[in-house]
């Protein structure tokens, strides 16, 4: 799950690009892209909330599980 904490810290924290947030984790754009994409589904947004810890975000990302609203970012 780190990876996806870094995904998201990249993307908006630092508003770099799906490559560069690729080539600077070493991972695929694609692979940048889908976690982008899971996580606009899942209902996240950056920063994650402090209380979610690995074990809640792997929860968020997997296809039977949602994020618990106490979790999810009011808008």
């Amino acid at each position: 799950m780190r990876k996806i904490r870094d995904v998201l810290r990249y993307r908006h924290s630092a508003g770099l690009s799906l490559d560069a947030t690729a080539r600077a984790l070493n991972i695929s754009k694609g692979v940048v892209a889908k976690y982008i994409r899971l996580a606009v589904a899942a209902g996240l947004s950056w920063p994650l909330p402090d209380e979610l810890d690995d074990s809640g975000l792997e929860h968020c990302f997997t296809p039977a599980g949602r994020c618990p609203r106490s979790h999810l970012r009011r808008t």
